[in-house]
């Protein structure tokens, strides 16, 4: 058996190779000699035997994608693309229904978690 995980490897690496990274970015807003900073991207480089990188960062309270892919070995990183914009839409769309992340409402039968109501509100009794 270790013969062939020792030839596996002498053979090039021609499956996925990648890196995911999320960065959390500042929640306020930058500014750059006086000017507002309207976003960041992220940018991973790929060498060696990595071919598909993704980083992720948040930045005043957006979340923004940057893949980086080898064309010659990933030519589909559209298809990687689109896979994560329909995630995070589904995600998002189950976020604005109030539910867990099995779609199911929360436990206590409201519509969000009771973080997300104010100070006042849960003084108002609402």
């Amino acid at each position: 058996m270790a013969w062939t995980l020792r030839l596996a490897t002498r053979f090039p690496q021609r499956g996925v190779a990648a890196l995911a990274t999320n960065v959390p970015g500042p929640r306020h807003e930058l500014t750059l000699h006086g000017h507002k900073v309207r976003e960041l991207l992220p940018a991973v480089p790929i060498a060696m035997r990595l071919r598909t990188a993704i980083a992720i960062l948040s930045y005043h309270d957006h979340l923004v994608f940057g893949i980086t892919g080898d064309y010659d070995t990933t030519s589909d990183i559209e298809v990687l693309a689109d896979g994560i914009r329909s995630a995070v839409g589904e995600l998002a769309a189950r976020a604005a229904r109030g539910g867990d992340s099995s779609g199911r409402p929360d436990n206590d039968g409201e519509s969000g978690p009771a973080s997300h109501r104010s100070s006042a509100e849960e003084k108002d009794g609402r």
